[in-house]
């Protein structure tokens, strides 16, 4: 996993105006949570921006330094960007020990090209994510799933998964994350289209009771 030093500024001033001041300046609010407290913290946004935007950026183990030698080492626990713009507008911080066990949502990234597929068969993605639980320095950028072997039919359950001894999976054993199924006849595709369920009727307009009996009493 990556291990990225990332400059950081306690806050005091809180509160919408606050934020949309520090964003103009370049910066972006955030909260780091510890054990029992939370602290409000400024990052540079362009610094951040570019980690969440690199390969595994979001598993990341931060360095959050504050100068004078004080520093908080956490993970990435959550951001929010503008639906509009797009822009990185928050982010919270999980503060960890290398030493202590944290969980996480990890990406499950599909590799390889299937025979099943090369047969005529398709490949369907099951979850994307896989939750686990291990220190730190286990933590994986992300989880490849190689599925280079199956054949129409097979599988792939999270069971399935090789991971490094001290991480334990806390997703359902039992949840698909890959498969290759047998390809649809044109028969089955004429039935699917043909037995397709009529456009719905127009709705009605609501209220148009009501305004007929306005125009009446009028």
């Amino acid at each position: 996993m990556q291990n990225v030093t990332l400059a950081a500024e306690l806050r005091n001033a809180t509160g919408k105006g606050a934020a949309k001041s520090m964003r103009r300046s370049g910066r972006v609010p955030a909260v780091v949570y510890g054990h029992g407290g939370s602290a409000a913290i400024s990052l540079d946004a362009k610094g951040l921006v570019q980690l969440l935007n690199s390969e595994g950026g979001e598993h990341a183990l931060v360095t959050l330094a504050f100068g004078g030698g004080k520093e908080k080492t956490a993970i990435i626990k959550d951001y929010q960007v503008h639906p509009v713009r797009g822009t990185l507008v928050h982010a919270d911080f999980q503060e960890v020990s290398m030493d202590e066990k944290v969980k996480v949502n990890i990406e499950v990234v599909i590799t390889g090209a299937a025979k099943g597929v090369k047969a005529g068969g398709i490949l369907q993605h099951g979850i994307r994510e896989v939750a686990i639980e291990c220190v730190p320095s286990l933590m994986p950028e992300h989880i490849d799933l190689d599925v280079t072997e199956l054949e129409i039919g097979d599988v792939i359950h999270v069971r399935d998964l090789k991971l490094a001894d001290g991480v334990k999976v806390h997703t359902d054993e039992d949840a698909v994350l890959a498969s290759v199924i047998p390809p649809i006849s044109a028969a089955k595709l004429e039935e699917m289209l043909t037995s397709a369920p009529a456009a719905a009727a127009e709705p009605e307009v609501v209220g148009k009771g009501k305004a007929e009996e306005e125009n009446k009493a009028k």
